[in-house]
Formats: C-alpha cells, structure tokens, sequence
C-alpha cells in the first residue's frame, strides 16, 4: 500500500485529528533517528552477536499471554517490552532485556 493509500485510509476510518497526530509523531521519529549520535548506536552494539546460535524469545504483550505457558522460559534469553512488568507477580523468573 502506498503512502497516499495509507494516508486516505487512515483519514476516512480515523478522522483528520488522527491523520495529523500520527503524521507528527512519524515526523518526530524520523528526526530523532537523523539526529541520534554514534554512540547512541554504539550502545546497541554489544548486542550483536552475542547470543548467534542461541534461541532468544521476543515478548510483546496482549491477552494471548494470560494463556500462554510463560514458565517455560524460565531459563532462556528473552527481551520483553509493552508493559510487561505487570506479568511479573505471576512469573518466578525475570526478562534478561526489559
């Protein structure tokens, strides 16, 4: 999809307030990623590779993890985002990347 069809879409089914709140945060975004610093990047840089070879789990949130088997990752590698410090009181374990 286009960006004119994206933008079209965005204005028939959520209204111009929304086309324009969402314009400014991708404006804003997209400056911020121009102006950051190398060693913003080179923060991020001790990640790369260190787990190759290794089975590392991405947790998003949602309802589907009040039913999924979070206990089995107990003992792995897991980055975790969205909130997800309010599963904490029924984990026995925490993320490694919060």
């Amino acid at each position: 999809m286009g960006y004119y069809n994206k933008l079209y879409f965005i204005f028939t089914e959520e209204g111009l307030i929304n086309l324009f709140m969402r314009t400014f945060r991708y404006l804003i975004y997209t400056i911020k990623r121009l102006i950051m610093s190398n060693t913003d990047k080179e923060q991020w840089n001790f990640l790369k590779n260190k787990y190759t070879g290794k089975r590392v789990f991405i947790i998003g949130n949602g309802p589907s993890l009040n039913k999924t088997p979070l206990h089995l990752l107990k003992n792995e590698i897991t980055f975790c985002m969205n909130r997800f410090n309010l599963m904490f009181e029924r984990l026995n374990w925490r993320p490694d990347f919060y």
